[in-house]
């Protein structure tokens, strides 16, 4: 890749989603423990419902969205069918559904609260809620609110649903240093790339408390990030896969992408990838910054 080439972040855009909310939230206009459909209308009579927005940021919704390669494998699978809808293809009935009507249609599972069970489905729900309180196109929004604030080198681009969904789960692409630039804001350098703080003290403090320890390792992302880490007392958080005990924070991307951020040692780790390394680059992440950080 050359400096100013662009490059799909893949799932790395997620906590792109959750910065948006926490903006929202800092302003009075989102309350977390609300649920889903006192913002979408849409998601009145769907098993949507009645999901808090906090169980939507921490994957822990306990509906049938898991995102694993069983459940992609499994046309019949609620993740599947939402993913087929998102790609314009039929369902496993033969039904082509629109990106919306498939992600209102996931079914129950199991109480939320319960489990960390990963799923792009999850963000999407969260765009949808971007979108009805701020009553802008989703693409408008993170030109706003992220890419016009920040110190970026070059444009960003956001993937669309056949609907004309943004698709905020992955489909953000851009340089490499302008994905750097994003982590720099959840440090204290966020003035190297900002005029004004985009990710505040409380937001900072929201992805830290709202993790649960019990809930990680019961999904697949949770046990693959703490034998990878060799960690206990991690959890996810606002799309963060891993939240450490120290204050580190990781989110990973398909195909071996990643972001690792140290906020307290003002570090941050940025990379791209199509494909994924026989060392995870996410363990050398952390064992990096553990030995750049001041003693």
């Amino acid at each position: 890749m050359r400096v100013f080439d662009n490059h799909v972040w893949m799932s790395v855009a997620k906590p792109i989603a959750s910065l948006l909310i926490a903006q929202l939230e800092d302003e009075g206009l989102v309350d977390v423990n609300q649920t889903v459909a006192s913002y979408v209308t849409d998601a009145e009579g769907t098993n949507w419902e009645s999901i808090k927005i906090i169980d939507v940021l921490n994957m822990q919704t306990g509906l049938d969205l898991v995102e694993d390669a069983s459940q992609r494998a499994n046309k019949n699978s609620g993740f599947a069918r939402f993913m087929l809808a998102e790609a314009g293809l039929a369902n496993a009935d033969g039904q082509l559904q629109s990106h919306d009507e498939a992600l209102f249609a996931i079914g129950p599972l199991k109480p939320p609260g319960k489990a960390f069970e990963y799923s792009s489905a999850n963000t999407q729900m969260l765009g949808l809620i971007i979108e009805a309180v701020t009553g802008e196109r989703l693409a408008d929004v993170i030109t706003k609110r992220l890419w016009m604030k920040v110190g970026m080198q070059g444009d960003a681009q956001l993937g669309l649903s056949p609907q004309g969904n943004g698709i905020i789960h992955g489909l953000v692409s851009s340089r490499l240093m302008d994905l750097a630039r994003f982590g720099l804001l959840y440090t204290q350098s966020w003035g190297v790339v900002a005029n004004e703080r985009l990710v505040s003290a409380p937001a900072l403090s929201k992805i830290y408390s709202s993790g649960a320890v019990a809930n990680y390792t019961k999904g697949t992302i949770g046990r693959r990030m703490a034998a990878i880490f060799g960690e206990s007392g991690i959890t996810n958080a606002y799309q963060w896969d891993a939240v450490f005990t120290d204050g580190d924070i990781y989110k990973g991307g398909m195909n071996g992408q990643g972001l690792y951020i140290s906020p307290a040692d003002d570090i941050v780790i940025a990379w791209f990838a199509n494909g994924y390394t026989a060392t995870p680059v996410e363990a050398i992440a952390r064992s990096l910054v553990k030995t750049l950080a001041p003693e």
